[in-house]
């Protein structure tokens, strides 16, 4: 199993299949790999969402912002963290956390607008993101947790440097 930039859009792949008890070790390359590519500029991190890889998007179940599926992670759809310039990528899905060709992936892309280098240390702080479950852990958990890993440490940063 090794990680590799996508030829396509510089995102990490994965190769090789992942067993269950290969998942921390899955976990733990595909941070290391979106950390070593952070570039020497400042960038944007915004959250994606796309149709599932085995359905179709279906307009008020994939993706209604304030919704009650919305506020439980259980929209239809996936979610992705995705960086603008370097065009690196993460997401979980039942492999552990992995990194895709975004490309042809149909992406709606939100506004916000996160420090890209902030969001990489906040996803190292996480360390062990659980076993992928549909419903429970699923992918739109992941970025709700590294959104509020990445608000933990801008409130520290803010802390520290009183104006």
């Amino acid at each position: 199993m090794k990680i590799e930039p996508s030829t396509h859009s510089g995102s990490m792949e994965l190769s090789g299949e992942p067993t269950l008890n290969t998942h921390p070790t899955w976990n733990e390359r595909a941070l290391k790999a979106l950390v070593q590519f952070e570039p020497p500029y400042c960038e944007c991190v915004r959250v994606g969402k796309r149709p599932l890889s085995w359905a179709f998007w279906i307009p008020g179940f994939s993706e209604l912002q304030g919704s009650l599926l919305d506020k439980q992670n259980l929209e239809f759809s996936h979610e992705h963290l995705l960086w603008e310039q370097s065009h690196a990528n993460i997401g979980f899905g039942p492999q552990g956390l992995f990194g895709e060709d975004t490309n042809r992936k149909g992406y709606r892309v939100k506004n916000e607008c996160l420090d890209g280098s902030r969001m990489r240390k906040a996803l190292q702080e996480l360390k062990d993101f659980g076993t992928y479950h549909l419903l429970m852990r699923n992918c739109q958990d992941f970025v709700e947790q590294a959104i509020r890993a990445y608000q933990q440490s801008q409130k520290r940063k803010e802390s520290s440097n009183p104006s």
